[in-house]
């Protein structure tokens, strides 16, 4: 969500990786104006361009999917898929031959194991074009699976995100500091004062895992 407090732009979000990423972008010149229920607002410094896009569609993040994707629909009305996650699921879902560069999995690979060796925690940022017949043929099927009451409705749906997520277009990756959460370092100081001991192990990589 955006706010604006005498002309700046200040950020508030669900979480403190979306906060950051957007401060991120903005500090690059690609700053978020607006983010309505169906409409995001991108504003490029650099060119003085402002652009809307319409959210069609969110295919939301969860612990097993470890991605999350939104269809959009540009201001000349082009259709396009992002799609952001975790690199044990994003990986294969990139076409590196389009890219132009020799060996560029294993560059992305190395990079991520750079950043995660500093602790941080990674995202893979990916994309590619949908075409007027495949968004046509998506959004059937998509419109009729979000109105039907179908015991197998939430498979189906996850089968359709799956089919959309392929064949992207590698944009880049994130690397966010992954620090605890107010209020856990006092908890575990109390629980050591209380000779109480116990184990911790945090993080999806072992390069990330704190014990």
């Amino acid at each position: 969500m955006c706010e604006r407090d005498k002309g700046e732009i200040k950020y508030k979000a669900s979480s403190p990786d979306e906060l950051a990423l957007a401060k991120g972008a903005s500090q690059c010149g690609i700053q978020l104006l607006s983010r309505e229920h169906d409409r995001i607002t991108i504003k490029n410094v650099v060119r003085n361009e402002e652009h809307t896009y319409k959210v069609i569609a969110e295919f939301p993040f969860d612990s097993v999917r470890k991605r999350m994707s939104v269809i959009l629909r540009d201001d000349k009305k082009r259709y396009m898929i992002l799609t952001k996650g975790a690199d044990s699921v994003m990986l294969d879902r990139i076409s590196y031959d389009k890219s132009g560069i020799e060996g560029m999995r294993e560059l992305i690979e190395q990079d991520l194991y750079n950043y995660s060796c500093e602790g941080l925690r990674t995202l893979m940022i990916a994309q590619r074009s949908i075409g007027k017949e495949e968004f046509n043929t998506f959004f059937k099927f998509y419109t009729d699976l979000m109105q039907s009451d179908s015991p197998k409705k939430e498979q189906k749906l996850f089968a359709l995100y799956d089919a959309m997520e392929h064949k992207l277009r590698y944009l880049g990756c994130t690397a966010i500091e992954d620090k605890l959460q107010d209020g856990v370092p006092l908890t575990i100081e109390k629980m050591i004062e209380a000779d109480i001991r116990f184990f911790m192990l945090t993080g999806d990589k072992l390069e990330t895992a704190v014990e």
